[in-house]
């Protein structure tokens, strides 16, 4: 079985790298990621020549020329368990996962109930990288799921070295910085299961990291590229993380920050690069704090993700039609933990908030200075 492995280029190096959310955007083709990296992202779109309308307030939908990019970003894979794979319909993501496997054949597309994980080997080390998607609406039949994560642990854990997690998971939001308690406590279940690293996705910008037994739970990495209408309001949307881990005989890893616009990447230096330092640790150590309970998770990303979330329904109100609409709007006001964020919502805390704020005034500084270089 490990002879079959996809064996990577050990003369280039030994390491893993773990991006955040991508979109392949014909724009982006030009784009070139420091050479030696073996990429692993989340590709957050539905590929489709005849997108439909999805109800949804934000599809992404790229068309078919999108894959020459993917082949010129050094990924060796991309996760397809999220929430946008489906916008244009069972049969388009089918159409999607055919064309990808046969036009990009040395990217493995993982993320799948028949394909969860994908496989490499890297200096003479095996390893599994599992994606997953978390309970929503927009979780198509051929996803894999994040409740299933732990027991494939399980099963495969003898088989590889590694075994890493790139889930889609927790509340969209570009200022909700922090894992809810349940993130957390899934992290550890599946350390305990065996997992040797989780780098996270979803809510378009950088989360908290915590080590769990010594191993790294990144919740969050951002964006990678990931040209977006909603995210290009939020300054902070444009600055990444991407985490490196050696494959060694004990894993080393390490993180750095870089600035994406969606159609390029520029690593970032000196007080921008203290400043974007100094505030993960910030919200790395509210998390770690004892105990990160519901209330003070809601506090700090429900002023984010209710008025976030209020403006997104009233754009699907407007384009209807309203009998569909009202019965989801209706049932999403009603679910217990959005009733919990609203209470976050009135009982917010600003400092997150101010402190995000100022980090953004600093980005737009930085990229204005940098325009004129």
């Amino acid at each position: 079985m490990k002879d079959e492995f996809p064996t990577l280029n050990p003369n280039i190096k030994t390491s893993l790298c773990f991006v955040g959310d991508y979109t392949p955007s014909i724009n982006n083709g030009s784009t070139v990621y420091p050479i030696g990296q073996h990429l692993i992202g989340n590709i957050e779109c539905s590929i489709s020549d005849t997108p439909i309308n999805s109800g949804k307030a934000y599809p992404i939908f790229m068309n078919s020329d999108c894959f020459e990019p993917v082949v010129s970003h050094n990924f060796i894979a991309l996760n397809l368990a999220n929430n946008h794979v489906y916008d244009a319909g069972n049969t388009a993501f089918d159409n999607m996962v055919t064309g990808l496997r046969k036009g990009i054949p040395d990217v493995q597309f993982y993320g799948l109930k028949d394909a969860p994980y994908a496989e490499v080997t890297l200096n003479n080390k095996y390893i599994a990288i599992i994606g997953c998607l978390e309970p929503c609406r927009s979780r198509g039949p051929r996803l894999f799921r994040e409740e299933n994560v732990s027991g494939l642990i399980r099963k495969i854990r003898n088989n590889f070295d590694y075994v890493f997690v790139t889930p889609h998971w927790g509340k969209e939001g570009e200022y909700a910085f922090h894992p809810s308690p349940w993130q957390r406590r899934l992290a550890g279940n599946w350390i305990n299961a065996g997992a040797d690293g989780i780098f996270g996705h979803h809510s378009h910008t950088m989360q908290g990291y915590e080590e769990i037994q010594g191993k790294p739970v990144f919740y969050s990495l951002g964006n990678f590229l990931f040209n977006h209408e909603e995210g290009r309001k939020y300054p902070l949307t444009q600055l990444g993380l991407s985490v490196t881990y050696e494959i060694v005989e004990k894993g080393i890893w390490n993180h750095t920050f870089f600035i994406q616009d969606g159609s390029s990447i520029k690593y970032i230096e000196g007080n921008l690069f203290n400043q974007a330092s100094s505030f993960l640790e910030k919200i790395s150590n509210d998390i770690c704090c004892k105990p990160w309970a519901m209330q003070r998770w809601a506090k700090t990303v429900g002023p984010i993700y209710i008025p976030k979330s209020a403006a997104s329904w009233k754009i699907r109100f407007k384009r209807g039609p309203f009998y569909k609409v009202f019965p989801l709007w209706f049932l999403w006001f009603l679910l217990p933990l959005n009733l919990i964020l609203r209470w976050g919502n009135f009982s917010k805390s600003e400092t997150i908030i101010q402190e995000a704020k100022h980090l953004d005034s600093l980005l737009i500084k930085y990229l204005h200075n940098d325009s004129k270089d």
